[in-house]
């Protein structure tokens, strides 16, 4: 395998000085859960004649269904990664830590930060999405982002730990008097702004009071989850919602509807229409958007700015770069665009990534051999389990709701099965 160029003008050179154009470059750009199969299937059936490169910011990957979880203590934190070095190597692959600016279709090469490029034949961006930040942006180091996943557990303690340290130094050192003071004022509880009602904000609302209790027993926040619409959940049927609702008031977490944040300044969140909540600590896990940069890269999107898609998971601008996970989207079920119907949007969940694995692994083996491609065809319906934190998660599929141990169960079962691909 040669290696990946490293030089910055393109040329076609490998790190040697040599030029090698005889064998074809498979490049992956992000490492999600569809990429990640491709990986994993690359160890046991390679592409003859091709070489495989992964590209990511990170040498670990974040399994995304196992993040309540080791937030809530449940699992330790090495548990939900997948170690990209290991991956790779394992599968005869080559991992670029690097940061993507841009795209040169003409030339088929990737552009980086450190003003270096890499060449591909084939290319399979999955880069996931971001949260949808507040009209008027943030302006506040309290601010924890659930993405990257990577970071976000410690990313979060550092900032919960702040606040602790914050309030102890702030209470009065007792002194020895000779009469006795009346007792001071309680101090008011932390609280925990959660801006999202999806379900992932209110698997993070669960699974954060059992880390922060268990943390400092006698330390007691005060959560509070925040949406722009009129009930928690809303991907979920009435039964699945009722039962969260009634979860939530049992557990003092309040959770306020028609609370779109507007603005985020140091402990204060700006609700539209005026009011002003505070909070020590800011969990933002509202709706998914593209990342910035991939509107950069020169190829068609939709009006979200995910790159567009056939059902192929083909882009509209290139047959050769596939999209896929939550930054793309399939926008047309043939082989031209703005020739078929729209196809209806998919949502954003690790579901619909993992259900596209083994299209886009076998559409990558018809490519190379320059064989006709498949169609990936989204499910109508699928299992969802949320993690309450206390040995039970609720189960939903089509009109059953389930809340148990047994759900629990099924779910960490599914969750370790799938990690053992990678692990």
């Amino acid at each position: 395998m040669s290696p990946p160029e490293v030089g910055g003008q393109g040329t076609g050179e490998t790190a040697t000085g040599r030029t090698n154009r005889s064998t074809k470059r498979l490049v992956l750009l992000g490492i999600g859960h569809t990429n990640a199969h491709v990986l994993a299937n690359w160890a046991k059936h390679p592409i003859a004649g091709w070489e495989l490169v992964c590209v990511s910011m990170s040498k670990h990957a974040t399994y995304s269904g196992m993040l309540p979880a080791v937030l809530a203590g449940q699992y330790p934190p090495a548990a939900m990664r997948i170690d990209l070095e290991k991956l790779a190597a394992a599968a005869g692959a080559t991992l670029r830590i690097a940061e993507t600016i841009g795209l040169d279709s003409k030339r088929r090469q990737l552009q980086f930060r450190d003003g270096s490029s890499l060449r591909f034949d084939l290319l399979s961006i999955g880069v996931g999405s971001r949260p949808a930040p507040p009209e008027n942006g943030f302006d506040s180091a309290s601010v924890v982002a659930v993405k990257p996943m990577q970071t976000f557990v410690d990313r979060l303690d550092a900032v919960v730990d702040q606040v602790a340290a914050q309030r102890m130094s702030s209470k009065p050192k007792p002194k020895p008097k000779p009469k006795p003071k009346p007792k001071p004022k309680p101090q008011p509880k932390p609280r925990v702004a959660i801006v999202g009602g999806g379900v992932a904000s209110l698997e993070i609302a669960f699974c954060l009071q059992r880390r922060l209790r268990e943390r400092d027993p006698n330390h007691v926040w005060q959560l509070t989850i925040h949406t722009g619409g009129d009930d928690v959940a809303p991907g979920l049927n009435r039964r699945s919602r009722n039962k969260l609702r009634g979860l939530l008031k049992q557990r003092g977490i309040e959770c306020l509807t028609h609370s779109k944040i507007t603005r985020v300044e140091e402990n204060r969140l700006h609700v539209a229409g005026g009011r002003i909540h505070h909070a020590e600590c800011i969990i933002w896990c509202t709706h998914a958007i593209a990342p910035e940069w991939l509107s950069g890269l020169g190829l068609a999107t939709d009006e979200r700015g995910f790159l567009a898609t056939r059902s192929t998971l083909q882009t509209l601008s290139d047959p050769d770069i596939f999209a896929v996970g939550d930054c793309g989207t399939m926008v047309s079920d043939g082989p031209t665009a703005g020739v078929h119907p729209v196809m209806p949007p998919v949502p954003k969940a690790g579901v619909f990534a993992v259900r596209q694995s083994p299209v886009l692994w076998r559409n990558l083996q018809s490519s190379a051999a320059g064989l006709s491609l498949e169609r990936y065809r989204p499910q109508t319906r699928f299992l969802k389990l949320l993690n309450t934190a206390d040995q039970r998660a609720l189960l939903e599929y089509g009109p059953i709701s389930h809340h148990s141990k047994w759900a629990w169960w099924l779910k960490d079962k599914i969750d370790r099965d799938f990690l053992k691909e990678f692990q």
